[in-house]
């Protein structure tokens, strides 16, 4: 029997195209974490682990590589089984068409899918439970976008626009975030490789030059008396870098998720390398004391630098710039919650859901979130880290176990 060449309409090949790879994955995952690894990990580190509060990150690393090696593995064994599927699946025209087409069920997989964390879920736990823990991660997902949309706003109107109005900005960034949702991954995804590198390479200046203005007497001595602190650290600090789970719903737009584990070492290594020197700069720069007193330390620390002071009035400037990463943070999760309410009504395009995100965004900001002092509190604290922390890291062990226990995955 002759198979008949399949269709391929606007929206095939729109999703067939439209694909970011594992590389620029891991580097929209290290953009997305420059805003918490300034803003929220100095504070953090220096409130409960005070001089050894930089020790931290190094445990926070090997949290992360775990979390990517479950990812990882689940990744590997979803691919196995869909390949033992598609060589005992009979083959012909016809049902070769009925494979092609139809909406997504959510569970269902097209031909251009790939392997999103929603499905691996659908086989590990089965549809029902898999939605639920998908309404969750949506739920969660919303309101933390809520708060970094309203804090991201209050930044703006703080350093530059200081007598402006914060709703404005609300309005510009749903609109500015609406366009961009509409637009194609890919696209995205090559704008936020350039931020990512570029801004790393401004943070490895930084660093560099607060380098001579660290005092040992901040950072040291570490002792055992401090393991509470540390732990405590460790445990706020890796539920805000537990991001790459959320991402993993973008599964059906990466590909060569071959070498996942490979370079999630790396990511995982300096990760940790680029957390543990900005904590070790700015807390042994500044002091744990006057860090947590202080809204942006890493930024308060740059103060040091004595050949920078005629640049003092350049700093409003700097931090507003760094308000892409923030840009690229709020747009990640808008991705993420577009592919997932895709899952959960199953459409065929996550595109639909773009208006609808946006229009959140500015409302939820309104009303939700009043301000920025009241964003990184709630974001801050323990309820908001004991939450992140079993999405992102526990929700996949236990997905990977049960998987592997059904033989699913």
């Amino acid at each position: 029997m002759i198979k008949t060449p399949e269709k391929k309409t606007a929206l095939t090949l729109r999703s067939q195209n439209d694909k970011i790879t594992t590389h620029q994955l891991f580097l929209l995952y290290i953009g997305i974490l420059l805003t918490p690894c300034t803003r929220y990990a100095p504070i953090v580190a220096a409130k409960y682990g005070r001089y050894a509060g930089w020790v931290a990150a190094v445990f926070c690393a090997l949290l992360i590589f775990g979390l990517i090696f479950v990812l990882s593995k689940a990744v590997d064994g979803y691919l196995k089984k869909q390949k033992e599927k598609n060589s005992n699946a009979p083959s012909g025209g016809e049902n070769s068409e009925e494979q092609g087409g139809g909406a997504d069920t959510g569970s269902d997989i097209r031909k251009d899918d790939g392997p999103c964390l929603a499905l691996m879920m659908n086989e590990a736990f089965g549809k029902p439970v898999s939605k639920i823990i998908m309404v969750l991660f949506l739920a969660w997902a919303l309101i933390l976008l809520s708060f970094y949309t309203r804090a991201t706003s209050e930044r703006l109107q703080t350093t530059i626009f200081i007598n402006s109005d914060a709703r404005f900005f609300l309005l510009c960034m749903a609109a500015i975030n609406y366009f961009v949702w509409r637009g194609r991954l890919e696209a995205f995804g090559r704008f936020a490789e350039v931020i990512t590198l570029l801004f790393v390479g401004v943070m490895v200046l930084f660093v560099t030059l607060l380098i001579p203005s660290v005092k040992l007497s901040n950072v040291l001595p570490v002792t055992y008396k401090d393991i509470p602190g540390v732990a405590e650290t460790v445990f706020r600090l890796a539920s805000q870098l537990g991001m790459i789970t959320l991402l993993m719903f973008l599964g059906g737009h990466i590909v060569t998720t071959e070498k996942m584990v490979k370079q999630g070492m790396r990511v995982s290594l300096f990760i940790g390398a680029m957390v543990t020197v900005t904590l070790f700069v700015t807390i042994g720069g500044l002091g744990y004391r006057l860090t947590t007193r202080m809204p942006l330390p890493f930024f308060g620390a740059l103060k040091l630098v004595n050949f920078l002071d005629p640049l003092d009035r350049m700093a409003p400037i700097v931090v507003s710039v760094w308000i892409f990463a923030d840009f690229l943070l709020c747009v990640a999760y808008g991705f993420a919650i577009m592919n997932l309410l895709r899952r959960i009504f199953g459409t065929k395009d996550s595109r639909a859901f773009a208006a609808p995100t946006a229009l959140w965004t500015y409302v939820s900001g309104l009303f939700f979130s009043k301000s920025q002092f009241e964003s990184e509190n709630f974001t801050g604290s323990m309820l908001a880290c004991l939450i992140s922390f079993v999405l992102f890291y526990a929700v996949p062990v236990v997905m990977l176990a049960v998987g592997k226990a059904r033989k699913k995955l």
